[in-house]
């Protein structure tokens, strides 16, 4: 799947010195193009290989992808819940800054809702143009419905 579509975008920007003084300050409006594109693989009827990548061209911003899960139980689908266990990379960021975090996350689908719950964490590094690197653990929770 491809997309693409205009953004606006309002950046407000600060640069501050150490005792947390506002040294200069700045704000703009961006005009510019969203392009992304989506692949999904099932090598069988119980794994599943996803990769999303997503470019603003308007600051030149770039998120991106990659997992893969597997269906733990429920495989001929005739349970209420079907439980997958996976594992994930994610890389984003501009010249401003760049992110990298991976890790494991588990995923539980209500079957006849279509409703999923994932539960994601591992590590993760951010770099910054100004400022020190960033390393440490992260957690996020997810919700999706098929509509």
């Amino acid at each position: 799947m491809l997309t693409a579509g205009p953004t606006i975008k309002r950046q407000h920007s600060e640069l501050r010195d150490p005792l947390d003084n506002v040294l200069s300050s700045s704000e703009r409006t961006i005009y510019g193009m969203n392009l992304g594109t989506e692949v999904w693989v099932d090598p069988t009827k119980h794994n599943n290989v996803y990769a999303i990548a997503d470019y603003t061209t308007s600051d030149g911003y770039l998120w991106s992808r990659l997992a893969y899960k597997e269906q733990l139980a429920n495989r001929n689908w005739d349970g209420k819940f079907t439980p997958y266990l996976g594992i994930e990379g994610v890389a984003q960021g501009n010249h401003d800054v760049r992110s990298t975090q991976f890790g494991p996350f588990i995923e539980v689908v209500h079957v006849p809702s279509s409703l999923s719950i994932m539960l994601r964490g591992g590590w993760k590094r951010s770099t910054y143009q100004v400022g020190p690197e960033k390393t440490g653990p992260w957690f996020a929770i997810g919700f999706w419905r098929r509509l």
